[in-house]
């Protein structure tokens, strides 16, 4: 239980930081099917204009350090996973995301 709440703060993080963040909705998300932690779920919706999910994914995984998101399900969806990152790592995830979503990379 202490785990999966710290993964749901740590989900929690990520939406607060992205939520503001025009043609994205950001919400947490843990079902026993497709995603068994807590996650955070970046959903581009039609009124995003900015890169598109694949776009932005492929260009976490080619920056210093590489990043490398959950891209299962939904074409428009992308997931931090918090399985494997300290809070440092996370400040990292949050930080370029945002350079990604807000084309400041």
């Amino acid at each position: 239980e202490a785990e999966t709440e710290r993964y749901r703060q740590m989900s929690q993080a990520v939406v607060d930081a992205l939520i503001e963040i025009p043609g994205i909705e950001v919400t947490v998300t843990h079902d026993e099917y497709n995603y068994l932690i807590p996650m955070a779920l970046i959903s581009f919706t039609s009124a995003w204009n900015g890169p598109s999910r694949d776009e932005i994914n492929d260009r976490m995984g080619l920056g210093d350090p590489p990043i490398y998101l959950h891209t299962l399900g939904d074409p428009d969806v992308l997931a931090v996973d918090p399985i494997n990152l300290d809070d440092r790592e996370l400040e990292t995830v949050i930080r370029r995301l945002r350079e990604e979503l807000l084309g400041q990379a």
